[in-house]
């Protein structure tokens, strides 16, 4: 699997953590999740980056690689909890997968923990079932 940029992207943004009151780092990143050059998932993860290696900061604000790949390489605990699956529509999303903007798209929202903590908010859109793919 590769991604491949979306604009705008990536995007630092200090956020106001609603637990805490503290400032937080999130990486705001859209990208297309690519299988054999064709797009096969649309994503828009908010990631926090604090307490976070450099290395793996500096390889999530690359985007060459999916988010869980990077975070299963790093941690020993990585978990997608709270999951959500629905339709959407998404007319710039659909037309990005080069299909009528009023199409539905499959939607699966997540969130990551690495080693029990939260780390990011992943919003996936996409267009087709595996076998049609």
């Amino acid at each position: 699997e590769a991604c491949e940029e979306h604009a705008p992207w990536p995007q630092l943004q200090k956020l106001s953590s609603h637990r805490s009151g503290t400032a937080t780092h999130q990486l705001i990143r859209d990208a297309w999740l690519l299988t054999g050059g064709k797009r096969l998932i649309f994503a828009h993860s908010q990631i926090t980056l604090d307490g976070l290696p450099p290395t793996l900061t500096d390889a999530i604000q690359q985007g060459t690689l999916p988010l869980g790949t990077l975070f299963l390489d790093q941690y020993a605990s990585v978990a997608r909890q709270d999951l959500l699956l629905s339709r959407a529509t998404a007319p710039v999303i659909a037309a990005g997968y080069g299909l009528p903007e009023e199409t539905p798209l499959w939607c699966r929202h997540s969130l990551f923990h690495v080693d029990d903590t939260p780390r990011a908010r992943i919003l996936e859109l996409i267009a087709h079932t595996p076998e049609q793919a």
